[in-house]
């Protein structure tokens, strides 16, 4: 499984993110680096399949994921977990 990954490569790209056999989701990935999480990626979903707007926070020393160059959804990017939990946090507008 590949894990070396350096998040700010993906700074500002649109990623899809696979949370399950059917089920993929994408947005916009915001590289952030936090005092508590550290380096993470904040991925702002798309508002058509996102009603409230929420994100997902992934965080880079937990990601155990692979991440591939991939256009098949539009996207520059997939991030696949592969088994793995997929986020370390999903945030809802106003919590």
């Amino acid at each position: 499984m590949d894990t070396q990954h350096n998040f700010w490569d993906y700074h500002n790209a649109r990623v899809a993110v696979r949370l399950g056999a059917s089920l993929v989701i994408r947005g916009v990935a915001v590289c952030e680096n936090d005092r508590m999480r550290g380096l993470s990626l904040r991925i702002r979903l798309d508002s058509g399949t996102n009603p409230g707007n929420a994100e997902i926070v992934i965080v880079e020393r937990e990601w155990q994921g692979r991440i591939v160059a991939d256009d098949t959804y539009g996207t520059d990017y997939l991030f696949d977990p592969a088994g793995e939990p997929i986020a370390s946090e999903v945030q809802l507008p106003g919590t």
